[in-house]
């Protein structure tokens, strides 16, 4: 006889492992709050074959989903570096001595990179049906790589982080089928780092301004990044114009257009700019 304060309930298979829950660090949106703050996204890695994780070639370890070692061997996890194009000869080299497959989702040679992919897939397991599991932080490009594998338009894509709302089982051969996820990331992390990597809509900020600035702090040694602003924005900075990212933001908004009443520079809407253009930046912020 089981005392009636006991935990255990006949007739019930073991619980699967339990997993930290994703946090929203903070947000309030309540689509960020019903992805972030439950495990069934994460739990979809348990019965996979393979579990793909797309990370950014630009910021590979700050990209990373930490958790899916909980989910069975880690060989069955596949890493892949997406945003190629964007990389300098050096980041791919690095990805290419840590064993890292690197692709670019947004690539003309479709062909070639779903060959690429396939083939990683498949030498992951000799099962003769394989699901996959792809995981990854909102805007990563998961589903532009859904859609680059299936050879059609059917994950929605979008800059917007969080676009992909559910889950969606795709058959991309007579062996292989992938399920794309919504984004998630693990908890804890500042707000800033999360914009920086695309993992939040620019869009709903409420302080741009603030958070340009914590970018300027940490890119004003990089010239790099001041070419980046000059080439993207029309813009162009003199020695001087570099020490005031207010003066930075003002530039834009007049060469933007972006002006309040009486003329004055809408610095807000020129920093929700800079900060939505990050995830096509040739750098890690």
């Amino acid at each position: 006889m089981i005392p009636r304060n006991s935990s255990k309930k006949p007739g019930r298979s073991p619980k699967k492992p339990k997993v930290s829950r994703f946090h929203n660090s903070g947000y309030k949106s309540m689509q960020q709050q019903k992805i972030m703050a439950n495990d069934w996204v994460a739990r979809e890695a348990w019965d996979c074959n393979v579990i793909m994780e797309l990370v950014d070639i630009r910021n590979i370890d700050g990209t990373r989903i930490p958790f899916l070692k909980k989910f069975g061997s880690v060989d069955k996890i596949l890493t892949i570096a997406n945003k190629r194009d964007l990389a300098t000869p050096e980041l791919i080299k690095a990805c290419c001595d840590r064993g890292i497959l690197t692709i670019s989702a947004t690539s003309k040679n479709r062909e070639a990179t779903r060959r690429q992919v396939l083939d990683a897939i498949m030498s992951k397991s000799s099962r003769p049906k394989i699901k996959v599991a792809i995981f990854g932080y909102p805007n990563v490009g998961k589903s532009t790589l859904v859609n680059l594998l299936i050879d059609r338009k059917k994950a929605v894509v979008s800059p917007v982080a969080f676009t992909t709302k559910g889950r969606q089982m795709f058959r991309l051969n007579d062996r292989v089928f992938l399920m794309d996820l919504p984004g998630v990331y693990p908890g804890k992390q500042a707000k800033a780092d999360l914009i920086f990597k695309g993992a939040v809509n620019i869009q709903g900020l409420s302080d741009p301004e603030d958070v340009f600035i914590q970018l300027y702090d940490r890119k004003s040694g990089d010239q790099a990044f001041f070419s980046w602003l000059e080439s993207t924005f029309g813009i162009v900075l003199e020695g001087g114009d570099r020490s005031d990212p207010f003066d930075v933001l003002g530039k834009i908004a007049f060469r933007r257009g972006f002006l309040l009443k009486g003329g004055e520079p809408d610095t807000q809407n020129a920093a929700r700019l800079v900060l939505s253009k990050l995830a096509t930046a040739p750098f890690s912020a």
